[in-house]
């Protein structure tokens, strides 16, 4: 889910590097800093290339997709926790909601990289503020991030919370952080159970492998055969083709155990 999120960003600085859209009031000095900048970026002078990118950054011209411009900037700034503080420094100038969502988004996103759940989560938690409308595929990365760090009662209470707003799709991944922390506390088949019972309908016709190959082994852990047989059975007739069917059929093999914390 994450890689996807940021892959819209990485196309965004492709797009910046093929035509710039300008603002009245756009000299040619200004652009030639960006031209220059990408230059030295592509020649891996990454040093001369963030003066310049600073420089254009300076002049706070560009304004509809200012967010863009400053992570593009920031990828000359090799080092995660120095392109986190480079990108710190330009929050404040964002011109609205939605570049702030984008620039504190992608704090988060560095932040996650480095493994620092903490900031991670502080940051995503600017983003999500900052979305209009809002974005609660990224308040579900705050609820797994949380479960990362065995907060499992406040992950899954942020996944209840959100699982009337979200659509048929996004449900999936909240059923997902539901029944992960459901495992991980006390009253686990009881409280699963009930899940499986109350979403049977959204199970049955919407559930993606990930989600019954989850349910199989869950069930499968308190030796309740009949009810995981249920789930894999279905995994194998509506997704085939999918990894978890496949390895279930012995097509394919993972190199370690099969895990109830994998997302």
């Amino acid at each position: 889910m994450q890689k996807l999120r940021f892959k819209s960003i990485i196309i965004s600085v492709i797009v910046l590097n093929v035509g710039v859209f300008l603002r009245p009031g756009f000299t040619l000095a200004v652009e030639d800093s960006l031209l220059l900048a990408r230059q030295l970026y592509r020649k891996n002078d990454y040093v001369n290339a963030q003066r310049q990118y600073q420089q254009y950054l300076s002049q706070q011209l560009y304004t509809v997709n200012f967010a863009d411009y400053v992570i593009e900037a920031s990828l000359s700034v090799i080092d995660p926790a120095e392109q986190r503080r480079f990108i710190l420094k330009y929050v404040e100038q964002a011109p609205n909601f939605r570049n702030r969502k984008i620039l504190y988004e992608y704090l988060g996103f560095l932040s996650e990289y480095m493994g620092d759940y903490p900031k991670a989560i502080a940051y995503y938690t600017h983003a999500y503020m900052s979305s209009r409308p809002l974005d609660y595929e990224l308040y579900l990365r705050i609820a797994m991030l949380n479960f990362e760090l065995g907060e499992y009662p406040h992950a899954l209470y942020m996944a209840r919370t959100v699982m009337n707003q979200v659509g048929d799709q996004l449900k999936n991944d909240v059923l997902l952080v539901m029944i992960r922390s459901m495992l991980m506390m006390p009253n686990a088949l009881e409280n699963m159970n009930t899940l499986a019972l109350q979403e049977r309908i959204y199970i049955e016709q919407f559930a993606q492998p990930n989600l019954l190959y989850l349910l199989y082994l869950g069930f499968l852990r308190y030796q309740q055969i009949d009810r995981s047989q249920e789930f894999l059975s279905k995994l194998l007739k509506c997704y085939p083709d999918s990894p978890e069917s496949l390895e279930m059929q012995g097509k394919i093999r993972r190199a370690v155990m099969p895990s109830l914390l994998w997302w």
